[in-house]
């Protein structure tokens, strides 16, 4: 578990298996990525897992963000951990993206009374 600059701990968990420090630095600098797009996120939780199937596509990474009254979650599969954590780092990215451009008070935009300027 590691802090990023704005103190977003990162915890990295991949049962059965090591992971190397290439894949473990690589996991690190994704994840701290989405600290810049909002400076409230408190904790990234990631797991890695090998799935058993005929697929080549069995790594699988998850992601758990949690911040200021904000619960995120993404999952992906993949040939590669690498490929399965940059798109939930996407997924990710897209969520914050969203919830920073829907409107506010209950879903309504303001109204201005243009009776009172005039």
């Amino acid at each position: 578990m590691k802090p990023t600059q704005n103190n977003m701990k990162i915890i990295i968990a991949s049962p059965h298996f090591t992971l190397s420090e290439e894949l473990q630095q690589f996991t690190m600098d994704e994840a701290a990525k989405l600290a810049h797009l909002d400076q409230r996120l408190v904790m990234c939780s990631v797991l890695l897992k090998f799935e058993h199937s005929s697929t080549d596509d069995n790594k699988i990474c998850e992601m758990n963000v949690t911040g200021d009254k904000k619960k995120l979650f993404a999952s992906a599969r993949s040939q590669s951990f690498e490929d399965a954590i940059t798109h939930v780092i996407h997924e990710i990215e897209n969520q914050l993206r969203k919830q920073k451009e829907s409107p506010r008070h209950n879903g309504e935009k303001m109204q201005i009374d243009t009776d009172i300027i005039q």
